[in-house]
């Protein structure tokens, strides 16, 4: 792999040979970790895993020094929701299951034992 990195580069010298290090590593990290990557991906639920490699070169020495490193990881999605209530307001009938047709039931219930009649006039407007 080296010798083909220093051909396509179309560098030489050091250049070239940073380039095909670069590609050495590149090639080592994902061998050596491609059955974790493979048992990453198959675990993921839409069968993908994300791959990343990162090379750092310092020059700064008598030799480039060149650090490869590589990262992957499986998608995973989660989610769920929940409504937050005000502990300081209590709570409505109807929001511990009861329907608005046990709620008319019950009122109508408690009208006649109180002997209570409902009647509308023309403005629209009821009276007990």
């Amino acid at each position: 792999m080296g010798e083909t990195m220093r051909l396509i580069s179309g560098l030489d010298g050091m250049e070239a040979e940073t380039v095909a290090v670069i590609g050495e590593l590149f090639g080592g990290l994902l061998s050596q970790n491609w059955s974790q990557i493979k048992a990453c991906r198959d675990r993921s639920e839409d069968a993908a895993v994300s791959i990343s490699f990162g090379f750092d070169v310092d020059n700064s020495g008598k030799l480039p020094l060149v650090r490869a490193k590589i990262g992957f990881s499986q998608k995973f999605k989660d989610s769920v929701e929940a409504f937050v209530q005000d502990p300081n307001r209590p709570d409505l009938p109807m929001e511990s299951g009861e329907t608005i047709e046990t709620l008319a039931a019950e009122f109508r219930d408690t009208l006649k034992k109180n002997n209570a009649t409902i009647s509308f006039g023309r403005s629209g407007k009821g009276a007990v």
